[in-house]
């Protein structure tokens, strides 16, 4: 029979974790920056290759006026394709890569993994809004990198 002196206890512990872990987002003494390049030492770049995969894409010649949204975009995971897929845009959306602009579609070229991103429903969404009649992102996400990385090698190409 589980006694009220293991309840605290365990309530105590669980408490404390919770705690330590608030502080240490906080106070910032946990070595995060000794976890992460441990980590690097395991994931390396080629593991997160960009797509580049236009094979299934047609390239398109979109003229640019006034009223288009041109973003050259950057995040991590969702806006990187780590995320939902099966987005289809409704409006003119495209990316742009190499010199040459294509219809959105999901996985966006430029960013790092094979799922779907956030920028066609943004574009969608920039649209509906009236802010533009057209949207051209060229995205740069990466996976895990935090954008002061990207001025470095390995990923500064």
């Amino acid at each position: 029979m589980i006694t009220k002196r293991y309840i605290f206890l365990a309530l105590s512990v669980l408490v404390t974790i919770y705690l330590i872990g608030i502080s240490t987002g906080h106070y910032q003494y946990f070595p995060f920056k000794l976890l992460f390049s441990f980590k690097n030492q395991f994931i390396s770049v080629s593991e997160s290759k960009r797509n580049f995969e236009i094979g299934n894409l047609k390239e398109l010649n979109v003229s640019i006026d006034s009223t288009t949204g041109i973003y050259l975009t950057y995040g991590q995971s969702n806006a990187a394709n780590h995320g939902q897929i099966g987005y289809e845009v409704k409006y003119e959306v495209y990316q742009y890569l190499n010199g040459k602009t294509y219809i959105y579609k999901d996985p966006s070229l430029g960013a790092t993994g094979k799922d779907g991103s956030v920028w066609g429903m943004v574009g969608d969404k920039l649209i509906e809004s009236n802010r533009h009649k057209k949207v051209i992102f060229s995205n740069n996400g990466f996976q895990g990198r935090r954008i002061e990385e990207l001025n470095k090698e390995p990923f500064l190409n």
